[in-house]
């Protein structure tokens, strides 16, 4: 019957009747078979399937995870945690996703205080759900006694306050007043705590706060006056948060730094950064200022200061030694003159990294920095200024003469051609200037002669010590033509790093009209940075 109709099969033959009971009585007996295996298959499948669970359970109890020492575990956990920014109550990070493994993973982690050491609070995202200010409670309590590295944010953004000062947001008093006894309780622990996003009646009390063991103190938003009028029986108290004696770093960026007053026990600090947010006021030649002396006598220490755009700095009229600062960025834009008499009075002999915002004539200002200030490896400044510094026959052997790195921006005029022959040995002077530059960056440049290139190279590269960066980026809109790459492509063969680019067409900030509710409103990819210099670090 099998081969009875072998050869007819997927074709169009019709049976016969006759034929047809054949075939009907064969399919009922093969049926009957298959319906045997079929059930042999699901007893199989049941034997199989016990099997794999007996095989799976028992391995487990011989897996490597499960011998682990409980130390060791712990190592790995500390190691899943961010490293750039704080841990944030999300199932779907470190430590919390953590306790979703098993129940004797939940148990270390629960029991590891070092896991709940740091945390991020939108308060905003906490206030939405009942269940996450009892999960924030948890999260301090599972913390001990650690050192705590917090970072609160108030609005879902840096500027949620609208021009009137009314909360894009609304914030219950009840549900703030319950985070803000959380914290207080916890305050003693404090270690690294960043403020952004309130409102000044809010900032101003976490502010008070007393925390003796804070190192390091991040603000963002307007403080009222540390310190009131001229009249002391109007003089408000000190904020305790700024009175640390262990308090190292301090960042604070407001759009009335002028209300900021340096504390009197301030001179173990380290790093300071002044600032005002893009969106604040330009500073008018009859707005305030920082008092650079006032503030600089009371921070001898300090080994990186910084001031942002928009903040300006009055001159010193006296003669100060910074003998540990390391790292010193002026990123205002105005009062130039102010800028050249304090570097004539700041003597800075440890001066490593120095960036000033890109002036056009800023070379008197550069000039009176590098008297007093000779060991100076990495600079950002404008091209013109630089060139200014440069073209002083007193100054061309003492400007700035141990630079490593130097990072250059053009200005409206085309200076980059010219830089590049100054700085070829051999070509504007017999000398050797800056034998152990090795990185050079010239950023919105108009043009660049392949030939001043070509020189440029094939002098520097023969170094005894090597050129090794050299990155060009041409202004918008300037044609990149292919004869750059012919001239660099010998170059790069021997390990030289360099390309000339034209920068994109920078568009404006766009920011949506409501950022969602989630665990990493107010970090880094939310904040505006600070422009630095494209490789610098910190």
């Amino acid at each position: 019957m099998e081969a009875e109709f072998l050869d007819r099969l997927y074709t169009n033959y019709i049976p016969s009747d006759e034929e047809i009971e054949r075939i009907q009585t064969d399919l009922t007996l093969k049926a009957a078979e298959f319906g045997r295996l079929d059930k042999l298959i699901q007893s199989l499948c049941i034997e199989r399937d016990k099997i794999g669970a007996y095989l799976d359970s028992h391995k487990a109890l011989i897996s490597h995870p499960r011998r682990l020492p409980r130390d060791i575990v712990q190592e790995i956990f500390l190691a899943c945690l961010p490293t750039d920014r704080n841990a944030v109550m999300s199932p779907t990070e470190a430590p919390v996703l953590l306790c979703r493994i098993c129940s004797a993973w939940r148990n270390i982690a629960h029991t590891t205080p070092q896991l709940w050491a740091s945390i991020h609070i939108p308060f905003h995202f906490v206030l939405a759900d009942e269940r996450r200010m009892h999960a924030l409670d948890e999260w301090l309590q599972r913390s001990a006694a650690c050192s705590l590295s917090l970072s609160l944010v108030g609005n879902t953004w840096d500027h949620g306050w609208d021009r009137w000062g009314h909360s894009n947001i609304f914030l219950s008093s009840e549900g703030l007043e319950a985070i803000h006894r959380l914290l207080i309780r916890a305050a003693p622990r404090w270690r690294c705590v960043e403020l952004g996003s309130f409102d000044p009646s809010m900032l101003r009390q976490l502010a008070e706060v007393h925390a003796p063991g804070l190192e390091l103190l991040k603000i963002s938003g307007d403080l009222p006056q540390m310190v009131g009028p001229a009249d002391a029986e109007l003089r408000k108290p000190e904020l305790a948060l700024f009175t640390g004696e262990h308090l190292r770093e301090l960042y604070l960026c407001s759009s009335n730094p002028s209300a900021f007053k340096p504390n009197a026990d301030w001179s173990q600090l380290t790093h300071l950064s002044i600032s005002r947010p893009s969106s604040a006021a330009v500073y008018t030649p009859d707005g305030e200022s920082i008092h650079a002396l006032e503030l600089l006598q009371k921070t001898p220490r300090l080994v990186s200061f910084e001031l942002g755009p928009n903040v300006v700095v009055e001159s010193i009229p006296e003669a100060l030694t910074l003998a540990f600062l390391r790292r010193l960025l002026i990123l205002q834009s105005s009062n130039l003159f102010a800028l050249e008499d304090l570097f004539e009075h700041l003597w800075l002999p440890d001066l490593l990294y120095f960036a000033l915002a890109p002036h056009t004539d800023a070379g008197n200002a550069l000039k009176c920095l590098s008297k007093n200030s000779p060991l100076v490896q990495h600079l950002f400044c404008s091209v013109p200024s630089f060139i200014c510094g440069l073209s002083d026959p007193e100054m061309f052997s003492s400007f700035f003469p141990a630079l490593v790195h130097l990072e250059l921006t053009e200005s409206d005029l085309d200076y980059t051609d010219d830089l590049l022959r100054r700085l070829t040995p051999g070509a504007s002077s017999p000398v050797l200037i800056y034998p152990a530059l090795t990185e050079l960056v010239v950023t919105n440049s108009f043009s660049l002669s392949v030939d001043v290139l070509q020189t440029f190279l094939e002098q520097r590269v023969n170094l005894s010590t090597p050129f090794r960066y050299l990155a060009i980026r041409l202004r918008y809109g300037v044609e990149l033509s292919p004869s750059y790459e012919d001239c660099m492509a010998p170059f790069r063969e021997h390990g030289l790093d360099a390309s000339v680019t034209v920068a994109p067409l920078s568009n404006s900030e766009w920011r949506p009209s409501e950022v969602p509710l989630t665990p990493w409103i107010g970090l880094p990819s939310y904040d505006s940075m600070l422009p630095l210099p494209a490789r610098w670090g910190h």
